[in-house]
């Protein structure tokens, strides 16, 4: 509710709102589960606040929240984009394509995520996000023999893709799995000592 009054807020400084037009973008801003290991993302959520406000205009990003209610934090902005005219123009700011999407997060990466070390993320990745069910199906496969060269060249564009989808959901599974287990040792550990 607080989101929607403050983008009808700002929605108020328009001069005409097309029936079809965008009225407000939404950016979700994450990182790695690693890289909260230490850390609660303050400056970094901060920062990415400031890159939003030197693209849209302070004025325009009308909210932002932290959520630390997840194993990640993760950030979400709102912007209402009203270009210098003062018209909604969420087409000039992100374009109509991916390849403008795609520049903005190269200069997100340069402008914010380098200076937390933090890798850009795979251009062109054909990543999908998968049901957490899908995810333990297939994780729980049998894990596939390395495919030789021959195999791969055999291989049909998609079952190449169905076996990097399967070792990588094994290998998240067995991260996350080593990183529980490694806290209960530790607490094992702490028993043990305090016994003795």
């Amino acid at each position: 509710g607080e989101v929607v009054g403050r983008v009808g807020e700002r929605l108020k400084t328009v001069k005409t709102v097309r029936k079809n037009a965008v009225r407000c973008l939404e950016f979700l801003v994450t990182a790695s589960p690693d890289f909260f290991k230490n850390r609660t993302g303050g400056s970094y959520f901060d920062d990415a606040k400031k890159f939003l406000e030197k693209k849209f205009g302070v004025e325009n990003v009308v909210s932002s929240h932290v959520h630390r209610d997840e194993t990640t934090p993760h950030a979400v902005f709102y912007v209402v984009p009203i270009d210098a005219k003062g018209n909604l123009n969420a087409r000039g700011f992100i374009g109509q394509n991916r390849n403008t999407l795609s520049l903005w997060q190269d200069e997100f990466f340069k402008d914010v995520a380098k200076k937390y070390k933090l890798g850009r993320g795979v251009k062109g990745s054909r990543a999908m996000h998968k049901k957490i069910s899908e995810f333990y199906a297939l994780a729980k496969r049998e894990t596939p023999p390395p495919p030789t060269r021959a195999g791969l060249l055999l291989m049909s564009e998609e079952e190449r893709l169905d076996t990097v989808k399967t070792l990588h959901a094994q290998a998240s599974y067995a991260k996350a799995k080593l990183s529980v287990l490694a806290d209960e040792r530790k607490k094992h550990i702490a028993k043990i000592e305090q016994l003795e």
